[in-house]
């Protein structure tokens, strides 16, 4: 499987999540907590609820691939966001010694490490795809090609996902 990578995308939150499970809510990183002034949870409390079931009242109303296009890159974005968070979070264990390190490090080299991994290289690939289609509509002004490269963008996606599947899960 994926030891090169192991050391640099593997290292993931889940560690922590999985053992904060196990411990009560002690484990979590600082910027989930609300009572240490955490960024997600004011985030959260702020949302505001029916903008949000308009945006998807809208998504149902209007089923475009562009507006699919649209909420999955929002939600890969958001997603992604996050992960960085807790993945420079999970690297700080490197300070804390080669053994907790180590433990880190072996929490991913399970099935459900490895699914994690592919799942997290779906979500960048087709943010990245979407966002190098979005910008060349832009700059460009190629808006009547919009769809096409849409397609274009879905296809690289699905190649990357088969590619993925060989060299992550299998």
């Amino acid at each position: 499987h994926l030891h090169t990578t192991k050391d640099s995308c593997a290292i993931f939150c889940s560690v922590h999540l999985l053992d904060a499970i196990e411990r009560g809510d002690e484990g979590f990183p600082p910027f989930l907590k609300e009572d240490q002034g955490g960024l997600l949870p004011l985030i959260l409390k702020n949302m505001n609820m029916q903008k949000l079931k308009e945006g998807f009242k809208d998504l149902i109303k209007n089923r475009y691939p562009g507006m699919y296009a649209f909420w999955i890159h929002r939600i890969t974005g958001i997603a992604v966001t996050l992960f960085l968070f807790l993945h420079i979070w999970t690297l700080s264990y490197v300070f804390r010694g080669k053994t907790a390190y180590d433990y880190a490090i072996s929490k991913f080299d399970t099935t459900f490490g490895y699914i994690f991994q592919y799942v997290l290289l779906l979500a960048v690939a087709i943010h990245l795809l979407n966002g190098i289609r979005i910008t060349i509509v832009d700059f460009w002004h190629l808006t009547r090609l919009q769809k096409k490269l849409l397609w274009i963008s879905f296809f690289i996606f699905l190649i990357i996902a088969i590619i993925g599947i060989f060299t992550i899960i299998l």
